[in-house]
């Protein structure tokens, strides 16, 4: 039982860092990014949504890209 109490405490933890790094410098609530991590015995996903326009959303959207292509 412990095991899954501290699976989830890391998974908001890593959620509220990327979100963190995402919003810095926004101040529109209605602007800011979420992440959401979902883990199960099958998978992992990681969901990134990004409210606003194209263009609003570009940075964050260029970030995530050249962030995972560095791998």
């Amino acid at each position: 039982m412990s095991y899954s109490l501290s699976l989830s405490e890391e998974l908001d933890r890593i959620q509220q860092e990327l979100e963190n790094a995402l919003n810095n410098g926004i101040v529109d609530d209605t602007r800011k990014s979420q992440v959401k991590v979902i883990r199960s015995r099958r998978e992992t996903r990681f969901v990134f949504i990004f409210k606003g326009s194209l263009e609003d959303t570009e940075d964050r959207f260029q970030r995530i890209y050249k962030s995972l292509i560095r791998i």
